[in-house]
């Protein structure tokens, strides 16, 4: 069963980054980004308790992983191979 999904996954995000290519719009780079959110919070939870900051709580940490995630989206061009 988790092959399945896996592979159903990597289809889904497949069809997400040729959709991006050709289209561009708003709705792709939002599905784009929910596709890859959780995988952001895992980010921004490790980076804060790896490098805490006594001014910055875990929702700012997940909000600058969010802007970065956005921006690597954007600048992203899946044709050149990347992982």
């Amino acid at each position: 069963m988790e092959g399945a999904r896996k592979d159903r996954d990597q289809n889904v995000e497949k069809a997400l980054w040729s959709r991006w290519q050709t289209r561009r719009d708003a709705q792709t780079r939002s599905e784009l980004f929910d596709f890859y959110a959780a995988w952001s919070r895992i980010l921004a939870g490790h980076y804060n308790s790896r490098y805490p900051h006594p001014l910055a709580e875990y929702a700012d940490y997940v909000s600058l992983a969010s802007m970065g995630l956005l921006q690597a989206i954007d600048g992203l061009d899946p044709a050149l191979g990347s992982r």
